[in-house]
């Protein structure tokens, strides 16, 4: 979507295009099968790339431009054949911290993915009645508490955290 399309408002001052789609997707698998045994199947899109190659002369090549069209298949595309959908909306800080950018880069990294979980089990931990410290890291494994309900339900959370903390079930597992 052009950035000028993405960032436009409506009449109240508000994005006109306020939702993502994290690409999280169930489906039945005979449904699947069916999609797979048609002719039709999903639809491919073209992507212009830029690929490094190897010239006629075996040197190695960078272009500076797109020089090659990469097929594409999106499993969204199934949607439309689908006879039921269902739409989930949910904070994407609460969500979503995906990884699939290397550490150089500015999102999507480990690093965000990271301080996206900090800050999500921060805020349950917060509102279970532990103070946590500015500067640390906290963590909470699935074994302790996989939600916030879950977590309130817990009798021994912490009245502080001042520390790096990765909280995880007493036996480990």
């Amino acid at each position: 979507m052009p950035n000028d399309l993405a960032m436009s408002e409506d009449a109240q001052g508000q994005l006109k295009f306020w939702a993502a789609n994290i690409a999280v997707h169930v489906f039945q698998r005979r449904f699947l099968q069916e999609i797979a045994n048609s002719a039709s199947g999903l639809p491919y899109h073209f992507a212009h790339k830029q690929v490094a190659h190897i010239d006629h002369q075996g040197n190695p090549v960078e272009p500076d431009v797109p020089n090659a069209i990469k097929f594409e298949r999106f499993i969204f595309d199934l949607l439309p054949l689908a006879q039921r959908t269902l739409t989930v909306e949910a904070a994407r800080e609460s969500v979503f911290a995906p990884v699939k950018n290397a550490s150089s880069a500015n999102f999507s990294t480990p690093r965000t993915s990271r301080r996206g979980i900090s800050e999500l089990h921060r805020s349950w931990l917060q509102q279970a009645g532990c103070s946590v410290a500015d500067e640390v890291t906290v963590e909470i494994h699935p074994t302790y508490a996989v939600d916030l309900p879950h977590l309130l339900e817990r009798s021994d959370v912490p009245d502080q955290i001042t520390e790096n903390t990765y909280l995880v079930h007493p036996e480990g597992s």
